[in-house]
């Protein structure tokens, strides 16, 4: 009976541990599609109607970066999803986001024209960083680039509104003066 509890316990212990590895082991997937998902939303709200704008300034302000170093990664077909995961690793290099660092980086993720050969976990695992702060960071970003460009489209719509307010009102005035202008020319009171 003792052998068999024993054998049964150490054969639940292993299949723990097999579970175990198999859930630390599908992170750095699970952190890749996560960070993808953000990287994605953030190409997203440039696509809108002035988001663009928005969207550089928000990367800007997150990651202290100046418009030169945004267009010249532009001009290397990096969408801003893509830069803005760039600059959070970066960011976590010794040295920070430095022109060597994103220099390293690129060339580690290979593809700068086409696809990339080389994923941002692998980068994350072979520079020793961990791609969970990054994926936070580009997920912060992603969200506040969002609100920026929702808050965008309400001033814009509260600008539209005050307009048409205004202009209703001016339709009001001029259909009251129409009237009372017309009441004078048929002699009516």
């Amino acid at each position: 009976v003792f052998e068999k509890v024993t054998a049964s316990a150490t054969l639940f212990l292993v299949l723990v541990s097999f579970l175990m590895w198999t859930v630390a082991a599908a992170d750095p997937f699970t952190s890749e599609k996560k960070l993808e998902k953000a990287a994605l939303g953030i190409d997203r709200s440039a696509r809108e109607k002035r988001g663009e704008s928005m969207v550089i300034q928000r990367i800007q302000d997150d990651f202290n970066v100046n418009e030169t170093q945004i267009s010249g990664l532009r001009e290397k077909k990096l969408g801003y999803g893509e830069m803005t995961t760039l600059f959070a690793m970066t960011q976590k290099m010794p040295g920070g986001i430095t022109d060597a660092n994103i220099q390293k980086v690129l060339a580690m993720r290979g593809g700068i024209s086409g696809p990339s050969k080389v994923g941002w976990g692998k980068i994350a695992q072979q520079m020793d960083l961990k791609l969970g702060p990054v994926v936070s960071k580009v997920h912060g970003t992603m969200e506040k680039s969002r609100e920026d460009v929702v808050k965008m489209k309400d001033k814009k719509i509260e600008g539209v509104e005050k307009m048409d307010k205004s202009a209703g009102t001016d339709r009001e005035k001029s259909k009251k003066q129409s009237k009372v202008e017309g009441s004078d020319r048929f002699g009516n009171d």
